[in-house]
């Protein structure tokens, strides 16, 4: 996986709190990540008031929930980003962060708590915008008609010259600086 984009912002305020089911399973998610960004988890840090040994996976998924069947023993693990048998206190290493691409989510799953256990995950992770906000032949056209308003325009061979708008006029190639000898 690589990191894509421009650092946009950085979130050190994302949380999990879930709550252990019957089954001793506790899940929650962060999400998802919005269309043209791309978040890079840099670390996170688990806690629970367990009295057992918790296990935590945490998944990259299109969707809010873990994988199907996901027991600690059994079930998908597709998806699965990192793991640590201390899901009681512990924190991920900073070495090998976690990419959640544009409508995915961040999903921690705890295995091995008992019924009511609290489970908590705090994660700190960066925003890169995937693309630029603003068109690169739109911010061409804006400084042209800004620096030459009354500025003459070749017209294009296929358009008819009484069918070209002032705004469209800052499109078209060619244009002549007022100022030139």
């Amino acid at each position: 996986m690589s990191e894509d984009g421009f650092y946009d912002s950085a979130n050190n305020q994302a949380f999990i709190n879930a709550t252990a089911n019957s089954s001793g399973i506790a899940q929650g998610s962060i999400g998802p990540c919005p269309a043209g960004y791309q978040w890079y988890v840099e670390r996170y840090s688990t806690f629970s008031n367990t009295s057992a040994t918790p296990a935590l996976e945490i998944f990259v998924m299109n969707s809010p929930t873990l994988p199907a069947n996901f027991t600690a023993s059994v079930g998908d693990r597709q998806g699965r980003q990192d793991y640590t048998a201390s899901g009681k206190n512990a924190q991920s290493d900073n070495y090998s962060p976690v990419i959640v691409q544009e409508g995915q989510w961040l999903v921690a799953g705890w295995t091995g708590c008992t019924s009511g256990d609290i489970c908590q995950l705090s994660v700190q992770y960066h925003v890169n915008l995937k693309t630029l906000r603003i068109e690169i032949p739109q911010l061409i056209a804006q400084t042209v008609e800004q620096s030459y308003p009354d500025a003459p325009h070749r017209e294009p061979e296929h358009a008819a010259s009484n069918h070209t708008s002032k705004k469209n006029r800052a499109l078209l190639p060619f244009v002549t600086d007022p100022n030139a000898n």
